[in-house]
């Protein structure tokens, strides 16, 4: 029949593989699809501003110590008061150290100075002039450095924020007095004692600390002034705290987007594009609903595989004259009996299936709602004489065309004929066919 057994497959054994293939191809999809989007989420949340609220306190911090010069009466330094006698003040001694905290590292640079100043007042008509002012800039630094915290103690050294710095009165007291003397003498008198009751003096040291950080800017400006100021024309005087020790400031800190990398984005979107293509073929081949035809060509192989041999080539039946047979039960009847395998073959849209006696081949055939067509035939040699090929074949008489050297033994039931255009009109009987002795070939029960 032109069959290569070698190239035979059951039919059965392929649909189970080309279900598992199917499952593999939807696993495969999803072990490609479920990493990607995973990374691809992971990657984009880094494209998300990551606000962090940033908070920094400054703390400006200022003491004094006041000294006496040697003397029989105040025989400790520094003195423990609070108010001071000038003529036995030596020096007065100003501790300045500076702390900062940030919730955050960040860049911070600093700038400080230390500054002293000397203004004198005009008192009359019930309110005070300033008429002199000298000011200089005794001590200052800047930097950067970077962290949460930032601290300069007092005993810090020139050249470094914070530290112990000496003032001694006396010498401003001194230009107090050259300033009033000088006045007396543009004014054409002498220096009256009682004219220095008209100015006052004073003298005010302050720290002032500024704080810039990068990449930020805070919600005001970091800055603190701490000191203390005093009178040099008093005879009793005291230390007044000036300036604000004390700063605090918030922001909100956005972070830098990153670049977006062109090649990672390529392939993550690859990735997720592969594995749902491949989820959605795995998924629709294993969910297409089953048509009539196909579930009937199933049910056939599956359930007479032992009697059906499948062929993956079509089957050549050139040189046999064709039967046609309605029912498969009718050939798979005849098979079974003779000893002979049913010979199929089929496709998307067909399935065929014979069984060849002698000259015979006799043929059934499923199609796919199509108009019956003999598949592979075209080169049929014989023309159909017993029965010609319709859309509705005629019946056959199985007596009339089994050849006369074949005997035929069927089962004790008699082939049913339900239908009308059943190829076989009737059954068989033993006595009309008997068993040659010569035939030894053993049979195969039905399933």
């Amino acid at each position: 029949m032109g069959v290569d057994m070698a190239e035979v497959k059951d039919g059965v054994g392929e649909e189970k593989s080309g279900r598992f293939k199917k499952i593999i191809m939807v696993i495969v999809g999803g072990m490609i699809i479920v990493p990607a989007i995973v990374l691809a989420i992971l990657y984009a949340t880094t494209f998300v501003a990551d606000v962090t609220f940033v908070e920094a306190g400054i703390r400006n911090n200022t003491n004094f110590s006041v000294f006496y010069i040697e003397n029989d009466i105040f025989l400790e330094n520094p003195i423990q008061t609070t108010s001071f006698l000038r003529h036995f003040t030596d020096f007065i001694e100003i501790e300045n150290s500076f702390s900062m905290d940030i919730t955050e590292d960040l860049e911070i640079i600093y700038n400080f100075h230390v500054k002293k100043t000397l203004q004198i007042h005009h008192l009359g008509g019930g309110s005070s002039t300033v008429i002199f002012t000298d000011s200089a800039e005794i001590d200052g630094a800047a930097g950067t450095t970077f962290g949460n915290r930032l601290y300069f103690p007092s005993t810090n050294g020139d050249g470094e924020p914070g530290g112990t710095y000496r003032f001694y009165p006396s010498e401003y007291a001194a230009i107090f007095s050259d300033f009033l003397a000088s006045n007396e003498y543009h004014m054409g008198g002498e220096v009256n004692p009682n004219n220095f009751r008209n100015y006052s003096a004073e003298l005010s040291i302050e720290f002032t600390y500024r704080i810039l950080t990068a990449p930020i800017n805070f919600d005001q400006q970091l800055v603190s002034t701490s000191g203390y100021k005093f009178s040099i024309d008093q005879d009793v005087f005291s230390l007044e705290s000036i300036g604000n020790s004390s700063s605090t400031a918030s922001a909100n800190i956005e972070e830098d987007m990153p670049d977006v990398d062109i090649i990672i984005v390529a392939a993550l979107g690859s990735a997720v594009v592969v594995g749902m293509v491949l989820i959605f073929l795995g998924m629709r081949n294993m969910t297409v609903k089953i048509s009539e035809f196909e579930q009937k060509t199933n049910d056939i192989l599956k359930k007479y595989a032992g009697e059906i041999v499948v062929s993956k080539n079509p089957i050549n039946l050139s040189g046999y004259k064709i039967m046609l047979v309605d029912d498969f039960e009718d050939i798979l009847k005849l098979s079974v009996n003779l000893n002979k395998h049913v010979m199929c073959h089929h496709s998307s849209s067909r399935a065929e299936f014979c069984t060849v006696v002698g000259e015979y081949a006799y043929f059934y055939s499923i199609s796919n709602g199509e108009k019956a067509e003999m598949a592979n035939m075209a080169d049929v040699v014989p023309i159909y004489t017993t029965v010609e090929y319709s859309e509705k074949p005629k019946v056959v008489n199985m007596e009339s065309i089994i050849p006369q050297d074949f005997s035929l033994s069927l089962p004790q039931k008699s082939i049913s004929n339900p239908n009308p255009s059943v190829a076989v009109k009737k059954s068989i009987s033993d006595d009309k066919a008997p068993t040659p002795a010569s035939s030894s070939a053993p049979r195969r029960p039905m399933r």
